[in-house]
């Protein structure tokens, strides 16, 4: 069952000089849905970002945030948005009680401020270090107080920027869990991130973006549904070497990608890019190794990324 659009994209589209930035790209967003828009660096991830949070103007298209076109109505969207960058830009002489005050003064948080900026320290963990000037906090304590600016006013819609970058494995957690309840209570989220085992990890939907352009789109299960699996567990019923598997395999898989285990019984083999997992079978069957069993390997959204923009590749080649 669908929820409410929070977000709807259609067909938008900017260009920078030469660079077609976004190309009719589309995406939906939904309440309490964590997004997840991945590419490599130039895809059109921050422009798209950027357009959300009227810092660029389209060319074409139609976006619409709360049912309101950021074009022409987006002082009534502002106020109902936060957002994370990988660069906080803390103002180093606040406190982290007076930074969140501040925030909750500007953007006008409901009800009892003074108890939201309290509920906000507790949440993000940062109650010894509330009376802690902003440039005295380590990267990872700064990107809380970065993570608890964005939400002081309790936004409807969280847009987050490459949120865990460089940060300890504690508020990585930390952040993690914090969007998993913001998400159970009505907020949306946009994330983009290189981490994919975290969108992996987070995302309800993701988009994958290449140069501008909408290259796949679904749930990370459905997108790794669509992607070749990630290699196979083969297990033999004699001792193999490395040599016999790689001579066997050749064109299908490097020596770099056959991992040999167990006294030789045992083989972790990834194919290249766009082979099939059963030609493997058929390639060790063939050449004589009496394989035991074998064991595809379940794909990643690393897997499925990869694939998805292999197949971009290949097409635009031919």
């Amino acid at each position: 069952m669908r929820t409410e659009a929070v977000v709807e994209a259609n067909a938008i589209s900017r260009r920078f000089g030469r660079t077609q930035a976004l190309d009719a790209v589309s995406f939906r967003i939904g309440r309490g849905e964590i997004a997840g828009y991945i590419g490599p660096n130039g895809s059109g991830k921050t422009t798209t970002m950027r357009a959300m949070l009227g810092l660029v103007r389209l060319d074409a298209g139609e976006l619409r945030i709360f049912g309101r076109d950021v074009r022409s109505e987006f002082a009534a969207i502002g106020p109902h948005l936060g957002a994370v960058f990988d660069q906080h830009a803390l103002h180093p002489d606040l406190t982290v009680r007076e930074t969140l005050d501040l925030y909750a003064r500007l953007l006008g948080t409901p009800g009892d401020r003074r108890r939201r900026v309290d509920d906000v320290i507790e949440a993000m963990g940062l109650g010894e270090r509330a009376g802690t000037r902003a440039k005295k906090l380590s990267k990872g304590l700064a990107q809380r107080l970065a993570f608890g600016r964005a939400i002081v006013h309790s936004p409807a819609l969280l847009l987050l920027d490459e949120p865990f970058d460089g940060i300890d494995t504690e508020t990585h957690r930390h952040l993690r869990d914090l969007l998993r309840q913001l998400a159970r209570q009505g907020t949306s989220i946009f994330l983009t991130s290189h981490d994919l085992h975290e969108v992996d990890q987070l995302a309800s939907r993701v988009v994958i973006l290449d140069r501008g352009r909408v290259v796949a789109a679904g749930t990370p299960a459905q997108l790794k549904g669509d992607a070749a699996a990630a290699g196979v567990s083969v297990r033999f019923q004699e001792p193999v070497t490395a040599a016999e598997v790689h001579a066997a395999l050749a064109g299908v898989a490097g020596r770099q990608d056959i991992e040999i285990e167990a006294g030789g019984l045992q083989a972790t083999i990834h194919p290249v890019a766009g082979v099939p997992v059963d030609a493997v079978a058929t390639r060790l069957i063939a050449a004589g190794l009496r394989v035991r069993q074998f064991q595809p390997l379940e794909s990643t959204l690393e897997d499925a990324y990869f694939a998805h923009l292999y197949d971009v590749t290949a097409k635009e080649s031919r």
